[in-house]
């Protein structure tokens, strides 16, 4: 009998939600792997659930039943994870990170899991942040885009397969809008309405009419006047 593997998939979803309740005040929310978190007017953060590798960023390493705070961070503009870590955008520019840090994906220069977030020295001036199944990616605000992490399939867009603990630049591209990762491929809006893709092909998600993983961006064909992405984990059969 042919065997069928299928991986559940995992939707990052980042809305506007005002008034999420009287205490908590939130203005986005994000959920994913487990967890959910809560962005609040104060640029603060919240956040519950599945807690093993301190993707939380409450201290600990245990789950939670009830929201706790995300220790040590302010002025947070954007949140976002689709694995076990989670990224948090602050408004000087600054990313701050947590969590699983297996493959380097938090981009702090080490592989050594963090239960309280901590900044990625060599960032500034980021302006979106989108977090893949064991890769992060940062869009600066000269349109380029920046990523560290698990890199098998050529996620990272550098041009290799070797996973990085410091972001690298994602090769051949400029004039970037937007960013999204799935959970093992990366998604860029440029902007001229094109879409360009990198990392695994699986079902042939990068859409460039291939089934083929690549380590560098690839265009999206026969789209145009796109404004905006996301991505999502595969589902795999074998």
């Amino acid at each position: 009998m042919k065997k069928i593997i299928i991986k559940s998939t995992l939707i990052v979803i980042l809305l506007s939600f005002v008034g999420f309740h009287n205490t908590m005040n939130a203005q986005s929310i994000a959920a994913s792997g487990y967890r959910s978190v809560f962005l609040c007017s104060t640029g603060t953060v919240k956040a519950v659930g599945s807690n093993a590798y301190g993707q939380l960023g409450a201290g600990v390493t245990t789950n939670q039943t009830t929201a706790v705070d995300v220790l040590g961070v302010s002025g947070i503009t954007q949140v976002s994870g689709m694995g076990f870590h989670t990224i948090f955008l602050k408004n000087d520019g600054t990313v701050w990170v947590t969590g699983n840090n297996s493959y380097g994906q938090l981009g702090d220069g080490t592989n050594v899991h963090k239960n309280i977030p901590v900044q990625i020295p060599v960032l500034s001036g980021i302006i979106a942040i989108a977090g893949g199944g064991y890769h992060s990616l940062f869009l600066k605000n000269d349109g380029t885009v920046w990523a560290a992490g698990y890199n098998i399939s050529g996620q990272l867009g550098d041009g290799t397969t070797v996973s990085k603990n410091t972001p690298v630049q994602v090769v051949g591209l400029s004039g970037i809008t937007a960013i999204a990762a799935g959970f093992y491929h990366s998604l860029f809006l440029k902007n001229d309405g094109t879409v360009w893709t990198a990392g695994g092909n699986y079902s042939g998600a990068l859409g460039d009419g291939t089934v083929v993983s690549k380590s560098t961006p690839v265009q999206v064909l026969g789209l145009t006047g796109i404004i905006g992405i996301a991505g999502a984990m595969s589902t795999l059969f074998s």
